[in-house]
């Protein structure tokens, strides 16, 4: 099953979000895992904003939501590396990002996640993190992540 969050982060930080899901159980980790993949990009976002507000060029980025950085409130454990290889792709994501939620584990994978998400930029997937939902945490176990290069033979 697949549901789509959008984000679009315009001049200023405006924000548009949508979101259609199933049963209350279903809906609230489909709801935990969209506000990961937010915070996590938020987090990034907010990294790249400091870098250029110390460069002297504050008005040139826009504002993040600050109450959504703290990725931490939705996993129990994070892989290694993920946050780094997310830095890597501040500059897309500070213009425009997309997520996308699936209940189910990754096709190329062993079935363990609960769920995983697809990270958009510019309408590219980028990056996609497993998540296996722990129920008496009521948080998100990180499994794994991978990068997905951008098409631009297309």
């Amino acid at each position: 099953m697949k549901f789509t969050i959008i984000y679009r982060m315009i001049l200023f930080g405006m924000g548009i979000g949508l979101i259609s899901c199933g049963n209350a159980d279903s809906k609230h980790q489909h709801e935990l895992a969209s506000y990961l993949g937010e915070a996590l990009c938020e987090t990034v976002i907010e990294s790249y904003r400091e870098d250029i507000i110390a460069q002297g060029g504050g008005g040139l980025v826009p504002a993040t939501n600050i109450d959504k950085v703290n990725a931490s409130r939705y996993y129990v454990t994070i892989e290694d590396g993920l946050m780094e290889e997310l830095m890597e792709l501040q500059l897309e994501l500070w213009q425009d990002y997309e997520i996308e939620v699936y209940e189910r584990d990754n096709d190329k994978e062993n079935g363990k996640a609960s769920h995983f998400i697809i990270i958009k930029s510019k309408g590219e997937e980028r990056f996609g993190i497993r998540l296996k939902y722990d129920k008496d945490a009521d948080k998100f176990h990180i499994l794994g992540y991978w990068t997905i290069e951008p098409n631009f033979l297309e």
